[in-house]
């Protein structure tokens, strides 16, 4: 079952598409995971990725899934020029609490899938849930303000495929200046969502996470929007210790960009998103 959701607040609404197993007995509950996208992002996810996973934990694990679009993407009613980190943190936050709160939905089998930008907000709020047993994270940045320089750069200056492009913080700040705004492939980010992604750091999110709480980092090797970052990651948060390299793991694909748009990348990462959700929580 697909149902359509619209969550609202004190700055708007965003929506969600929530798939739920059909014919679930009276008092059973299942395992949820929710899913987050990137900057230009929304609930498809990227290359649609989000709602082919969902459509397949729905009709095979009997998972329940919730896609949502961050406020100022997807139909969102929300200016997302007003828009600062904090309200996608908000954002998550509800939708995660939203999914708890149903009666067939086990609280203590929780999952979060987030992508780019959606990675990182995934690891500031799975830290504070002991009941999110499981984060994916799929070419997550390391360096907030760094991640969002360089998607301004390649959305202004538009380098070759392939072609590797030195981030100039004053060429940016330039935008800011003489146009208040600066768009990022058709959308307005404002200097005050700039400014709040440097109180977070993904880096030591993921390191914050509970005990009991398993990452996988899934990353291109051809990835040129968050470069080296997941494998530095990984690199970091993983010692000698087999239970951290248990905890942490990581899969690089070879060939795959940032947005996974192969059906080879693609079928790599949902079959690995379907083994690692099969492991027992």
């Amino acid at each position: 079952m697909r149902k359509y959701i619209e969550f609202k607040n004190g700055k708007g609404s965003y929506t969600g598409v929530l798939h739920r197993p059909d014919n679930l007995h009276p008092r059973q509950k299942v395992p949820a995971i929710l899913f987050l996208h990137d900057l230009g992002g929304n609930a498809l996810g990227p290359s649609r990725l989000f709602g082919e996973i969902a459509h397949s934990l729905e009709t095979n694990l009997h998972f329940t899934s919730l896609r949502i679009s961050f406020r100022g993407f997807g139909e969102s009613t929300s200016d997302l020029s007003e828009m600062v980190i904090e309200n996608h943190l908000f954002d998550a936050n509800q939708a995660l609490m939203w999914l708890m709160e149903k009666d067939y939905i086990d609280s203590s089998r929780l999952v979060i899938m987030g992508h780019g930008y959606g990675g990182a907000i995934a690891s500031t709020v799975a830290q504070h849930y002991p009941q999110v047993k499981k984060i994916i994270l799929l070419s997550p940045p390391i360096n907030l303000p760094k991640f969002f320089i360089e998607r301004c750069y390649y959305s202004l200056f538009r380098p070759q495929p392939g072609q590797r492009v030195f981030v100039n913080t004053d060429d940016v700040e330039e935008v800011f200046q003489t146009h208040g705004h600066i768009d990022v492939f058709g959308y307005q980010y404002s200097r005050h969502f700039f400014e709040s992604l440097k109180n977070y750091k993904p880096l030591v999110d993921i390191q914050n996470l509970t005990e009991d709480t398993r990452a996988l980092i899934i990353y291109g090797t051809e990835d040129k929007v968050v470069g080296d970052a997941p494998g530095l990651l990984l690199r970091t948060v993983v010692s000698s210790e087999d239970t951290q390299m248990d905890r942490y793991r990581g899969l690089p694909i070879e060939g795959a960009n940032h947005y996974f748009n192969s059906l080879s990348s693609k079928r790599q990462v949902m079959e690995a998103v379907y083994e690692f959700v099969q492991e027992s929580f």
